[in-house]
């Protein structure tokens, strides 16, 4: 399963939440694969694009490695599913 991770951060923290994003492994949790941590624009800050084997793998990923970043002040999980794939993930 693909799920997206949405950030809010504290702007006073910028700097501490992108290093802590930037030193994330690629599998930073049992089952997560991470594709992408990148900044996004409008009414969110920074997002997580992930692999994992269920949903409750990723909701534990979020609470257990992702809310505990400094500045960050919210999340909001969102499992996607693809219409057409361009890049091999595997």
């Amino acid at each position: 399963m693909k799920c997206f991770v949405w950030l809010k951060t504290n702007p006073a923290k910028t700097n501490a939440t992108l290093k802590s994003l930037r030193n994330l492994r690629k599998t930073p949790y049992n089952g997560i694969h991470l594709y992408y941590t990148m900044n996004v624009f409008g009414d969110w800050d920074c997002g997580l694009w992930f692999d994992a084997k269920t949903y409750e793998q990723a909701i534990n990923f979020v609470r257990a490695k992702i809310y505990p970043l400094p500045g960050v002040t919210e999340t909001y999980v969102m499992p996607t599913s693809p219409i057409k794939e361009y890049i091999s993930w595997k």
